[in-house]
């Protein structure tokens, strides 16, 4: 999506190179992961969201969480300064031999469950324990399974 911004968007000659790949970059992801959907997903009113999420995102999309860290912010459910903060505790957390999660689009599984269980920790609507009891996963596999990893929505 990105080379097809490329090859589709006319770009005036004053703009800077740069620009034009950030410009490249938006039209990609508003293309992979349109504002409905995210709004849908995402919901207006969080205070927190979970790496997990993000991840399901990324792996439904094909898009990258950094991209959707900003998608987040272009549709305006975040300001620019969460967008910043939220960059900042992903590259914290961010491996460079490691990545979260992979873009699979031959895989399709039903998730919406994990995704509500990942909702619900992530918004502290329920406690670990009940996401225990409602998932069958040991406690000390919840956290590395939903990551336990979260960005605050300011």
């Amino acid at each position: 999506m990105h080379e097809l911004g490329h090859l589709v968007l006319i770009f005036n000659e004053s703009i800077s190179k740069d620009l034009q790949e950030q410009m490249c970059h938006y039209f990609a992801s508003a293309m992979l992961l349109v504002d409905e959907v995210l709004v849908s997903y995402i919901g207006k009113d969080r205070t927190s969201l979970s790496l997990k999420e993000l991840v399901y995102l990324k792996e439904t999309y094909g898009i990258s969480i950094q991209a959707i860290i900003y998608r987040v912010k272009n549709v305006g459910l975040i300001d620019d300064s969460t967008k910043r903060k939220w960059l900042d505790v992903y590259n914290s957390w961010h491996d460079n031999k490691k990545d979260f999660g992979a873009y699979e689009k031959s895989v399709e599984a039903p998730k919406r469950f994990e995704n509500l269980i990942a909702k619900a920790i992530a918004e502290k609507r329920i406690s670990r324990e009940k996401a225990v009891e409602l998932t069958d996963i040991p406690l000390d596999q919840l956290d590395e399974i939903y990551n336990n990893k979260m960005l605050e929505i300011q």
